[in-house]
């Protein structure tokens, strides 16, 4: 006998296949990164779990040739590296009586959590794909106007092209203060993407944070904060060294070493923000994107009933991984986490 359609049942709340659309409409509208990649389904349908991607090299500016001379012949480098796809998932479970109580959106919830769980998942892959790039900026200053463009001028353009730079939120209010920064409240009409709070000579900025801080001496960078000035504690010495004091050391001394410690520090502390070029000079480069998401599979979501507890399993996942696929239109800029001056 069919159910009364005026019956509220869970095969109405939980639909795999309009949570799979929901999870991926949220997951498209929430990536910082992935927007300014190529999506490429070419794996779909297709046996094997590993794209090959190429890389060729510019074989060099043509020579003047004198009559009856040869014209040189150069070899093209070309690379290749391949890339394993990956599937990113998650799950959660709802009772009967949280589905069909009412009382807030359970369902809704979930979809939320796991959406913002495969975005999470699948940007930071595509910031790790960027920081693959082999071109880098060096700056001995915080991040600002000067310091982008100089960063902007190792791609080497002859016009200067669409981009997009990946700051880290502690690095916005640096940016605001200079006074050269192009920030959104003066665009005028210009168009604008979502996320975007600023502009510095085309390059549109997008706050993150994955935005990496260079490891090594992020960690002494934190421990600066936490110097102790009695008991038996870890100090810092002027040379910068660390050691475990036996006794209280000299502690009329201690805030200058701290202090001169701190400076040595913030001097080799630095964020390394991507910058990526988003078009090509259609008479010197090829079309291929800077990053590529290779989408074997978009958001699935399967369900599975638990009897003996009422409840249903809601697992989602996504199949793909994330390459970078022309590393001359990623450029990674190193500025300062501080000033040192």
């Amino acid at each position: 006998m069919p159910v009364d359609s005026t019956v509220t049942v869970l095969s109405k709340l939980i639909d795999p296949q309009v949570m799979s659309d929901m999870i991926t409409e949220k997951v498209n509208s929430k990536v910082q990164v992935l927007p300014y990649a190529k999506l490429d389904t070419s794996l779909q349908g297709r046996a094997g779990d590993t794209i090959t991607v190429p890389k060729t090299a510019y074989i060099g500016d043509a020579v003047t040739v004198a009559e009856g001379e040869e014209i040189p012949i150069r070899s093209m480098s070309t690379s290749t590296k391949s890339y394993t796809v990956k599937k990113a998932g998650i799950g959660g479970s709802i009772t009967d009586e949280a589905a069909l109580s009412g009382y807030g959106n359970p369902v809704g919830t979930l979809n939320n959590q796991m959406a913002k769980s495969i975005t999470a998942k699948t940007d930071v892959d595509a910031m790790t794909a960027l920081y693959e790039a082999p071109t880098s900026y060096e700056s001995t200053k915080i991040i600002g106007y000067d310091t982008l463009v100089n960063a902007i001028d190792v791609f080497n353009e002859e016009e200067n092209s669409e981009k997009v730079t990946f700051i880290h939120p502690h690095q916005l209010t640096q940016l605001r203060l200079d006074s050269k920064f192009q920030s959104k409240e003066n665009y005028g009409n210009q168009i604008m993407v979502d996320g975007e709070v600023g502009m510095i000579a085309n390059s549109r900025i997008k706050v993150t944070n994955k935005v990496k801080m260079n490891s090594a001496e992020a960690a002494k960078y934190a421990l600066t904060t936490d110097v102790a000035l009695n008991g038996t504690k870890t100090y810092y010495t002027k040379a910068g060294e660390v050691y475990t004091a036996v006794e209280t050391p000299d502690v009329a001394n201690i805030a200058t070493y701290y202090e001169r410690t701190k400076a040595a520090v913030a001097a080799n502390t630095y964020y390394l923000n991507p910058i990526v070029k988003l078009t090509a000079d259609t008479e010197t480069e090829d079309e291929t994107a800077a990053l590529t998401i290779f989408l074997k599979r978009d958001t699935n979501v399967e369900t599975e009933r638990v009897t003996k507890k009422r409840l249903t399993e809601i697992t989602g996942d996504r199949i793909y991984v994330v390459a970078l696929t022309d590393d001359s239109k990623v450029v990674i800029c190193r500025s300062l986490v501080e000033a040192t001056v």
